[in-house]
């Protein structure tokens, strides 16, 4: 199994959600059906020219991290979605874009070894 709780903080995520833990398992499954590509998104909306609509999804994402514990990850996401409103140029927001794809990896991984600890599907 791996460390999930490095990554995330349970304790504090199910304060969020008055320690319902299905409530919590149901946002967290949500969440990783629906962002679990999203580094690679918002690489590719950088890239294309769109940072405006990379900001908004980064932005979203941002405090949906907050919500399920990933407060280091929540971090890296605010760091980008700052970069992307002063500039939205690939080489402007390079190294932001990096750690935020770094942080999403790092929670989707940290979400699937929670899921298989808990004996989620």
């Amino acid at each position: 199994m791996g460390n999930w709780n490095e990554v995330i903080n349970l304790e504090l995520a199910l304060g969020r959600v008055c320690n319902d833990e299905d409530l919590y398992n149901m946002i967290v499954g949500k969440f990783y059906d629906k962002y679990k590509d999203a580094g690679n998104v918002a690489s590719q909306l950088i890239e294309s020219g769109r940072g405006n609509e990379a900001m908004v999804m980064v932005h979203s994402i941002k405090g949906l991290l907050g919500n399920v514990g990933a407060e280091g990850s929540a971090e890296k996401a605010r760091l980008l979605e700052f970069k992307l409103k002063e500039s939205s140029s690939p080489e402007a927001c390079r190294k932001e874009l990096e750690n935020f794809r770094i942080g999403m990896t790092e929670v989707i991984t940290a979400i699937e070894d929670y899921r298989r600890e808990k004996g989620i599907s």
